[in-house]
């Protein structure tokens, strides 16, 4: 019998968030904006031969994604809805123990100086109460932050720090 974790993936989480928005589109009628960003994956490779003494891979269908302008670090999920003094709302889902790469630290300061809101949500639930919390107008609405010795960050358009974790 094959061991699998009790924390969910990664996927099974955004999946479920996907669902809750479309469970609670009564309550918030935008939520059913939200939509992902088919950026992440693994892609399968093929054998290209050897350059010195070393084997070369390549991924055809990572090439193809690259020239239609997918790009490393952007965020999963996003909620075309303005709220709060932001233009919208993107969503980086990680499980209980991940944290964002270079990368994804990098789009969410250049989106936060766009003035979006980027949440870094650590499970399903800390997603739907980003969400749900965004769409209902409440002041604090901001998961814990992750980032500078995690400290909470309130939301404040002013200065483009919104950060969850």
């Amino acid at each position: 019998m094959r061991w699998r974790s009790i924390i969910p993936t990664e996927h099974e989480d955004q999946a479920t968030v996907l669902k809750w928005t479309e469970a609670f589109s009564a309550v918030f009628p935008e939520a059913c904006l939200l939509f992902a960003i088919p950026n992440g994956g693994l892609r399968p490779k093929r054998f290209a031969g050897f350059r010195k003494g070393k084997p070369i891979y390549y991924s055809p269908a990572a090439n193809k994604l690259r020239a239609e302008g997918v790009k490393a670090g952007v965020p999963d999920l996003f909620l075309p809805v303005a709220r709060h003094g932001y233009y919208g709302l993107f969503i980086e889902m990680k499980r209980q123990s991940g944290s964002a790469t270079p990368d994804q630290e990098f789009w969410h300061l250049m989106l936060r100086n766009q003035n979006y809101a980027v949440c870094v949500c650590r499970g399903a639930d800390v997603a739907i109460n980003a969400i749900s919390g965004y769409l209902s107008h409440r002041i604090h609405w901001i998961p814990e932050a992750e980032g500078e010795n995690d400290r909470a960050q309130k939301a404040s358009p002013q200065d483009n720090r919104v950060t969850a974790g």
